[in-house]
């Protein structure tokens, strides 16, 4: 149970920061972040790659101190909703932000959907680890390892290098971004979608019962 409503709040938090920064540039009229077949790669080369280990995840240790669930209780319930919409908007925002700076550069729309889609990808990687516990931090649970997320992370990492520096690179519209300003909007993303993920958790720690943080 826990497992399919990480693998939920994870396919379902990119599918709507994507439509977020998609709207979002068409009100403000901005360039479209990403183009159809990178969104196509995003849902389903990506996330496939990662959202299958998250359905092997180990139990959080503090599972049996919990009270029962309720049987008529939502797949999805508000601690999992208010999370997604927390980090997706968070997710969009960057993009838009990112869209905006380069614009303002003058860069051509090719160059900024190569930093926009890059982005995006780097953000799924990250929010997979947020993905991993509904409570704790991943800092806590780095020591529960789960070898198919980081065997599907690698997978996903050697797919997206192909698409961005590789032959694959005018079928997906990319165009040459100097590494540093591609490092530079993935160290952004990174910080702002664990940090979405680690304040969110944190609040509802703070408004779980002791007996069921005693082993946080």
């Amino acid at each position: 149970f826990a497992n399919i409503r990480r693998m939920l709040f994870y396919l379902l938090t990119t599918s709507l920061s994507e439509i977020i920064s998609m709207i979002g540039a068409l009100i403000i009229g901005l360039p479209l972040p990403v183009t159809a077949i990178q969104i196509l790669w995003i849902n389903l080369v990506t996330e496939t790659a990662l959202v299958l280990p998250l359905g092997l995840e180990a139990a959080e240790p503090n599972n049996m101190k919990r009270p029962p669930r309720n049987p008529n209780a939502p797949l999805l319930d508000r601690v999992i909703i208010s999370r997604m919409l927390i980090v997706a908007p968070t997710m969009a925002l960057i993009i838009l932000a990112t869209v905006i700076v380069l614009s303002q550069n003058g860069h051509n729309t090719q160059y900024i959907q190569t930093v926009a889609f890059m982005s995006l990808i780097v953000a799924q990687w990250a929010n997979a680890f947020n993905a991993r516990s509904e409570y704790l931090s991943i800092f806590s649970r780095t020591n529960r390892r789960n070898i198919a997320m980081y065997i599907g992370l690698v997978i996903a990492i050697c797919l997206q290098s192909v698409v961005i520096f590789g032959p694959m690179q005018s079928l997906f519209g990319i165009q040459n971004v100097p590494v540093n300003t591609l490092l530079l909007s993935a160290s952004i993303m990174i910080v702002g979608v664990l940090s979405a993920g680690e304040l969110h958790k944190l609040f509802y720690r703070s408004r779980l019962s002791p007996a069921s943080t005693s082993k946080q």
